[in-house]
């Protein structure tokens, strides 16, 4: 199972390419913007064992499913599962309010 907090995955681009750099930083926002809907809906269901499917996170981010499968790759085909504990649930919290600063 994927640890918490989820980590996304972040294209790089070092090139001097200013449309490619946009598109890279876009990407990364994106991936971003991904996870920090994950840790969300993790700390407010408390359920112990939770699943999300890509295809619903796409549905409600309005983000193409296989961008939302490619910057939260540690999941199977079709979602990622996590076990959270309520430890789990308060770093999520102070990682996502951390982040809201």
């Amino acid at each position: 199972m994927p640890l918490l907090p989820l980590r996304p995955y972040f294209r790089t681009y070092r090139g001097s390419n200013e449309q490619k750099r946009r598109k890279c930083d876009l990407y990364n926002q994106t991936a971003q913007r991904i996870a920090d809907y994950v840790h969300t809906q993790i700390v407010n269901n408390q359920s112990e064992f939770q699943t999300y499917m890509f295809r619903m996170i796409s549905i409600e981010l309005g983000i193409d499913e296989n961008i939302i499968h490619e910057a939260i790759s540690d999941g199977g085909n079709n979602g990622i599962t996590f076990r959270v504990t309520e430890e789990d649930r308060v770093a999520l919290a102070s990682h996502l309010k951390s982040r809201d600063q």
